[in-house]
């Protein structure tokens, strides 16, 4: 069996996770998977969404540290995870909505105390902006606030400084909430 080496991660949201790899996949001849032929384009394709599902699991186990709960039922285990899983797609979809979509209003992904509390802390100012910046933008914040460095200008923040970021804004914006004055409170619009 003759193998080439392909590009099997090379969907965007492989290539905006990062992944530059290459596997050896079976191009020349396809094969048959389920009753149906498997192509080197079809195992590509797979590949890059069960790329998305590995980088999930990552910030679920060395973020969220899963595996170092102790906890003593099934019944723990189980709340625990469907908590922590919300957490980890809200950091996965964060990477990837401001790589795919970076001019999008940060207001799809941070409700208005969090991307307020986001920009008086970055920009240490009292009052925020009447619009919310960017999705690239407030990632980039909250990345920031997690140990970004960004050397580079095409540096894009990983989910582990997404991650460290989202727990500091969590506390920014709860003081946010505690010493904003009472005048500026906006309600969220539906």
């Amino acid at each position: 069996m003759r193998q080439t080496g392909c590009r099997l991660f090379g969907s965007p949201v492989a290539q905006a996770a990062g992944y530059r790899g290459t596997g050896c996949v079976n191009c020349a001849r396809p094969g048959l998977w389920g009753g149906r032929r498997v192509t080197g384009a079809f195992t590509r394709k797979w590949y890059s969404c069960r790329w998305g599902i590995e980088v999930w699991h990552r910030i679920l186990k060395s973020g969220c540290r899963i595996e170092a709960r102790q906890l003593a039922s099934g019944e723990r285990l189980q709340r625990c995870l469907t908590l922590y899983s919300v957490i980890a797609w809200r950091i996965f979809s964060a990477t990837m909505l401001a790589r795919a979509v970076p001019d999008m209003p940060c207001s799809v992904l941070l409700d208005l105390d969090e991307w307020q509390a986001l920009y008086c802390a970055i920009h240490q100012c009292p009052t925020p902006p009447e619009e919310p910046p960017s999705l690239v933008q407030a990632v980039h914040w909250i990345a920031q606030l997690g140990g970004f460095v960004g050397r580079r200008r095409r540096d894009q923040p990983g989910t582990e400084t997404l991650w460290r970021g989202f727990q500091h804004l969590m506390d920014l914006t709860k003081m946010y909430r505690i010493m904003r004055p009472k005048l500026c409170i906006q309600t969220k619009s539906s």
